[in-house]
């Protein structure tokens, strides 16, 4: 991995963005692109000497962040609209990784839109990582959520190749059924059945991937998706979370494209996100 994108709303949440792009760059030889984008609707008076400001501060955080002989980097200060700014950057530079921040917070308008990182994510075919906590460490363990899905095979194996010093456990699980629906005789049987299908789907998986040290760390989990996340996200406290942005129904029913917008806005720890 040569090039990384890492966008700046100048924030603090977006600081540990670039604290991370600079030190995962550090363990590639990479070069970072750090972008930073004003709204569309200022005059261009106003948004000349803000643009002007944002590169000077910029320039010396990054220049700091760097240290001396640290990874090279470029700075794209424009005045347009942020998602597809990023985009269309991320497109030109090839970049093989987008890193974000966090999105503010909104309590109103997150129920009813969807928000900035969401919709790069969503533009996106590029892997992208979010940054929830503070970057002041590399990455020690990364867990994945499996579901044997195009975008989940393509998150775990960018993440033993992004971070190849963490450790890589797995989770996969799925719900079989309501308990008060069935007796607790039935609802066994057909936790039984569940679970041997799983275990199956996962041997097919990793001969047909060749991912067979990441199956060996797999744990087969029944219960609802969040429920199993709880239980990993407490056994394992990863630093990162790898997931698919869209997985698949059926047999183990992960509907990672709504748990990948929930995990956005609820993260446990930092996020990879793939879209296959």
């Amino acid at each position: 991995m040569k090039t990384i994108l890492v966008a700046t709303d100048l924030s603090p949440r977006a600081d540990r963005a670039v604290r991370r792009a600079f030190r995962v760059a550090a363990q590639h030889d990479a070069h970072v692109h750090v972008a930073h984008s004003i709204d569309h609707g200022l005059p261009e008076t106003i948004a000349a000497r803000i643009l002007d400001e944002a590169h000077s501060l910029l320039q010396r955080f990054c220049s700091d962040v760097a240290g001396k002989g640290g990874p090279a980097f470029s700075l794209h200060v424009s005045h347009g609209d942020v998602s597809t700014d990023i985009h269309d950057l991320a497109r030109e530079i090839d970049a093989e990784l987008v890193i974000l921040g966090m999105h503010h917070r909104r309590p109103v308008l997150d129920l009813i839109r969807e928000t900035t990182v969401e919709r790069l994510v969503r533009l996106s075919h590029r892997p992208v990582l979010v940054v929830h906590d503070p970057a002041d460490h590399d990455y020690a363990r990364v867990l994945s959520a499996m579901d044997f899905s195009p975008g989940a095979t393509m998150a775990a194996k960018l993440a033993a190749g992004i971070f190849p010093a963490g450790e890589q456990p797995a989770f996969h699980g799925g719900h079989v059924a309501l308990p008060g629906l069935t007796n607790e005789a039935g609802h066994a049987a057909d936790a039984k059945f569940y679970l041997k299908a799983a275990r199956a789907d996962l041997t097919d998986w990793a001969a047909r991937e060749d991912m067979q040290a990441l199956a060996d760390k797999t744990d087969i989990d029944e219960g609802g998706l969040h429920q199993v996340l709880d239980r990993h996200i407490a056994r394992w406290r990863p630093d990162v979370l790898a997931l698919g942005a869209h997985g698949r129904s059926g047999r183990a029913p992960f509907l990672l494209g709504s748990f990948a917008n929930d995990m956005m806005r609820n993260p446990p720890c930092d996020l990879l996100i793939v879209r296959p």
